[in-house]
């Protein structure tokens, strides 16, 4: 049986009135046949003639009054009086298509609307049925057909239910359930005729419920549509496998297969010796002795490190074991040593000879090797009373072969004395040319130099005035002095820095500088500064300076004079002065 769509449908009722109704004027006409859409007169009540039109073989009513009966067309007037509205018309009635309908609505038959003849549509959309068309008007025949269940024949099992197709618009009983992989659900999968056969999804491992160890682990077997764990592993004798074979809930307890000796690999000595155990399934050798102190004599690695009585442990012979001691190295001669009773050898080395410090006679005395290797002695040449004096020292003399090289390397002998606070003659004093005290009181000279720029070095030797005057003047004004600045110099200010080197540690310089503000030299004012520096200040300096201008004869700068003493005569003293304006 199909269920049919529940599809509204539409129904078109046409009335027709025919022969013998009660024409206009109210007066009553016999039927009678007749020519379609002729007329002919007739009686009216009110004595009248009127006119009657033959429709469908029949007479029509007889238009009396202000009906007159003509031909019947298509405007929504009864054109022939006859009380029906647009019947008749000719072109009516006829099959057409409407645009756009589809399957069995799209029979439609031409009518009049009122205005026109038009083409209606008169069958709508209904549940779809089996029978070829398309009774739903969408385009699809006999779609969405839910059949029946019917018997296939010649099938078993789920295959032999079949169902209802509609096939060409018949129903066909159709197989839709085929031969499958038969699993355990008591369904007969494969058609076959046997339900759950082959015990499908069985013999799988799985856990028995309540039991433990071995006998948990079960096997799936399929019954009554269900797969079940049944046991199949049962108590038995604890063996080494990591495994609870006896079932009682503990893994190879009682350590089955173990308490055995054994042999560990990678130990020495007693330390190699062990026991069996069963751990993790396996059995193992466990180590039951440890390293303990090596006892000497018993032939036993006590201390497990590969040898037995080392010497490292104290155990270094066993008695009476003798061994040859010393050496046989040139001038040493070998010994014998006996191995004493606590396993140790005597220390004494009976009949050697020991080496001796090495000396310059051709034998290898320490026993190295060698003969006379690094022996040297010392020397010195120079006059007996200088050794060791002043600079003079001693130098020495290398052995090769048992002989004495014949130079004496690095020493020193006495040489002429030089100022250089060093006794060079080595006599015991030091620059012993004299003490020569500085003398101020020397007449004066003044150099002239014309670069203003830099004035250079000028230096003081031997207390002597090697250069020659450029301008003297009367008057006390000792040493040597520069002009540090042209004649009548006209910049703003000038300043020097100037600094004294060579002084010893009793002396003290005084720097004189001066600017000349009259004319010649001597006959007009000189101003003058004074500045001493002491020993410690070598390396300082000092700034000097005037403003401009200076003087025809400009800025003078020298050495004015050397308080102290100078240890030697041939000393002399710098001054440098440098302009940094």
């Amino acid at each position: 049986m199909y269920r049919q769509k529940n599809t509204r449908r539409l129904v078109s009722v046409i009335l027709t009135l025919g022969a013998g109704l009660v024409g206009g004027c109210g007066e009553t006409t016999t039927a009678g046949d007749c020519e379609e859409s002729t007329t002919r007169s007739c009686s009216c009540d009110d004595g009248t003639t009127g006119t009657q039109l033959c429709t469908e073989g029949s007479w029509g009513a007889c238009g009396c009054g202000d009906c007159q009966p003509k031909a019947e067309i298509c405007d929504g007037i009864d054109n022939d009086c006859d009380g029906l509205v647009d019947n008749g018309i000719p072109g009516t009635g006829a099959t057409c298509s409407v645009t756009g309908v589809q399957g069995v609505c799209a029979a439609s038959e031409t009518r009049c609307d009122g205005v026109a003849v038009v083409c209606e549509q008169v069958i709508f959309p209904s549940d779809e049925v089996c029978n070829g068309l398309d009774d739903d008007c969408d385009g699809l025949i006999d779609e969405d057909l839910e059949g029946t269940a019917c018997p296939v024949n010649g099938q078993l099992g789920p295959c032999g239910v079949g169902e209802e197709q509609c096939v060409d618009g018949a129903l066909v009983c159709t197989q839709v359930v085929y031969p499958q992989t038969e699993i355990c659900d008591d369904v007969d999968n494969d058609c076959n005729g046997v339900i759950d056969d082959g015990d499908p999804g069985g013999g799988q491992a799985c856990t028995v419920t309540g039991l433990e160890g071995a006998c948990a682990v079960g096997t799936t077997e399929c019954q009554s549509g269900s797969l079940v764990c049944t046991q199949v592993v049962f108590p038995e004798a604890e063996i080494c496998d990591d495994v609870d074979n006896d079932c009682d809930g503990i893994v190879d307890n009682g350590n089955p297969g173990g308490g055995g000796s054994c042999l560990l690999s990678g130990l020495f000595g007693v330390c190699a010796f062990g026991v069996e155990e069963c751990q993790v399934g396996d059995l193992a050798c466990v180590q039951t002795v440890f390293p303990t102190t090596e006892i000497c004599g018993d032939g036993l690695d006590n201390d497990c490190d590969g040898t037995t009585d080392e010497a490292s442990a104290g155990c270094q012979c066993t008695p009476p074991a003798t061994r040859s001691c010393g050496s046989d190295v040139g001038y040493c001669i070998a010994g014998t040593q006996t191995c004493l009773a606590n396993g140790t050898w005597d220390p004494t080395c009976v009949g050697e000879r020991l080496p001796r410090p090495e000396t310059c006679n051709n034998i290898d005395d320490d026993c190295d090797g060698s003969v006379d290797e690094n022996v040297y002695r010392t020397c010195y040449t120079g006059p007996a009373a200088t050794q060791n004096v002043g600079i003079c020292h001693n130098g020495s003399q290398l052995c090769t072969a048992g002989s004495w090289a014949t130079t004496c390397v690095g020493e020193v002998t006495p040489s002429t004395e030089v100022c250089n606070t060093a006794d060079d003659d080595c006599d015991g004093q030091i620059d012993e040319t004299g003490v020569w005290p500085y003398d101020s009181n020397r007449e004066p000279n003044d150099i002239y130099n014309g670069n203003p720029a830099f004035i250079g070095v000028y230096s003081i030797w031997n207390e002597t005035k090697s250069v020659s005057s450029v301008f003297g003047w009367p008057g006390d004004v000792d040493n040597f002095y520069w002009h540090l600045t042209n004649y009548n110099q006209t910049n703003t200010f000038t300043f020097w820095r100037c600094e004294v080197s060579g002084l010893w540690s009793s002396q003290t310089v005084r720097i004189r500088v001066g600017v000349h503000t009259g004319g010649y030299p001597g006959s007009g004012p000189w101003q003058f500064s004074a500045y001493s520096i002491g020993a410690a200040g070598n390396g300082s300096f000092i700034e000097v300076g005037f403003p401009s201008p200076q003087g025809p004869y400009g800025l003078l700068v020298g050495i004015d004079y050397v308080y102290g003493f100078s240890p030697c005569k041939n000393h002399g003293y710098t001054l440098t002065c440098v302009l940094h304006h």
